[in-house]
Order: structure tokens, then C-alpha cells, then sequence
């Protein structure tokens, strides 16, 4: 017996639930995502591993995108165990903090990274949100067609799927009719209380004028009224969004990397 336990996508224990549960809320912040992840919406997507011998380990292979993305909480030695208990994955989107990242490359040959940083909201400190307005499933349309007009540098590491329209809280702003800034959440998850604001955007030719701000504060806002406890987004360090963001009210909580890892090493 080796106390590891798989829970594969499409085949969820509800009896296994607690535990991962457990384990994540040890870090909540670090575990926003993968706490959203428990959303019955999102539990056919996921492939957890965790370990009876060390509880406070868990890995999870998100496979709604690809390639899966690949979160992982707790000590090095144990997630190592985790790692070799089943077959990975040909390729990997990373989310990982920085100190397990040898596991990774001891697997994969190609492992490309960069570090960001997860903000979380310590105290709204909304700005004005005025003019802009909810957007809904029947303007999805809309939606994606102002997200095309991202270049190749905005789109990279961004997620996006129809499904976060109809379950989360989108606003945009409009210029004439014409969408032209929105945000909205990666997940949210009103049961575990977490949300993750991203796919925050705006036409070139309308930046300046505070509209980043005012839908992303939208957002926010409703957040906020809803009662949802633990709200956080994910930016680069370098990035200016970097300084809206601390204005609303959210704040560094960890530096973690994302990448890709691909071509399986020979085991």
C-alpha cells in the first residue's frame, strides 16, 4: 500500500472530496483555482492525486484546455511520489511555484517559464464603475470578437472558454454601440468562495481612458456583493496592469511560474 490515491476526470469520488478540500484550504490563496475546480461543472475535467501517507500534498492535471494544466500544493519529496504513480501527460500548461520545478524538468525535455505573480484582494478600494454593463450568454459573440483583437503577446497564457460567460459575471464597456473593454472571472465557485478575475481587455485605440479599470472594478464589485471570500488574479511582475490592480485593492500574495513542459523523458 503506498497511500497515494488517483481520482481521474469524468469518474469523481464524492467520498475523496473532503480530503482534496482539506488540503487545499491550507493555502487558499496558492489553491484559488484549483479550489474553483471543485465546481461540479469543472469535476469531469479534473484528475486529482493525493496521498493518505502525507495529507497535505495533492497534484491536479486540468484538462478542460490544451495542454492540461498542471497545479500542484505541498512538499517536493511527496509530490514526487505523486508524480511517478501514474503516466504524465505528453505536455503540460505549468502553474507551479518555483521550488518544485526541478520535478518538472527531471520529466519533460522542453520546460519553458516565466514567473508571476498571484494578486489577491486584501480591501476593495473600487474605483468608478459607471457606464459599463453585465454582459451576458446572449452576447458571446461580442465578446469573442473583441478577444480576437488581442495580439499574440495578450493572448499568451490566457484562458477563455464560452462556459466562464455563462457561470461567472462578465462587464464591458461600450463606445457607440461597440463592445470595446471587458473583464470578467476565470472561475468562480460560490460554494468553496473563491473567484479568479482575468481576461481583462481593451482596444488599442480606447486605452487611457480608464476603462480597464472601470469594468475590472465591475467585476469586483459584484464579487464582493456576492459575499465571495478569497478574490485573486494572476498578472506578470512587469506588467503595468500590475498598478490598476494594487489601486483596487489586491495586493502580492506569492510568485509562482507558468509554462509549458513537453516531450516526456524516458522513464
Amino acid at each position: 500500500m503506498t497511500g497515494e490515491t488517483a481520482v481521474p476526470g469524468g469518474s469523481f469520488n464524492p467520498d475523496s472530496l473532503p480530503r482534496i478540500r482539506e488540503i487545499l484550504n491550507r493555502d487558499r490563496e496558492w489553491s484559488l483555482y484549483a479550489l474553483g475546480d471543485l465546481a461540479l461543472a469543472e469535476v469531469m475535467h479534473c484528475e486529482w492525486r493525493f496521498s493518505a501517507v502525507n495529507p497535505s500534498a495533492l497534484t491536479l492535471f486540468y484538462r478542460a484546455f490544451d495542454p492540461p494544466v498542471f497545479f500542484a500544493i505541498g512538499a517536493a519529496m511527496a509530490l514526487e511520489r505523486l508524480l511517478d504513480q501514474a503516466p504524465l501527460p505528453p505536455r503540460l500548461y505549468l502553474h507551479i511555484r518555483p521550488e518544485i520545478l526541478d520535478l518538472v524538468c527531471a520529466r519533460y525535455h522542453r520546460v519553458t517559464t516565466k514567473m508571476m505573480q498571484r494578486m489577491i484582494l486584501r480591501s476593495a478600494a473600487l474605483a468608478e464603475f459607471a457606464g459599463t454593463e453585465i454582459i451576458s450568454a446572449n452576447e458571446l459573440n461580442e465578446l469573442v470578437e473583441l478577444y480576437n483583437c488581442r495580439d499574440g503577446k495578450e493572448k499568451e497564457g490566457t484562458f477563455f472558454l464560452p462556459a466562464q460567460v455563462e457561470e461567472g459575471i462578465y462587464f464591458g464597456a461600450r463606445c457607440n454601440g461597440r463592445l470595446v473593454a471587458a473583464a470578467g472571472t476565470h472561475l468562480i465557485n460560490r460554494r468553496e468562495g473563491v473567484a479568479a478575475i482575468g481576461n481583462v481587455f481593451c482596444l488599442p485605440a480606447y486605452r487611457g481612458k480608464g476603462l480597464g479599470g472601470r469594468v475590472t472594478s465591475a467585476v469586483v464589485n459584484a464579487l464582493v456583493r456576492e459575499g465571495i471570500q478569497t478574490i485573486g488574479l494572476n498578472v506578470s511582475p512587469e506588467s503595468p496592469a500590475t498598478r490598476l490592480y494594487h489601486r483596487l485593492g489586491f495586493r502580492e500574495a506569492c510568485r509562482y511560474v507558468e509554462g509549458t513542459a513537453a516531450g516526456r523523458a524516458r522513464s
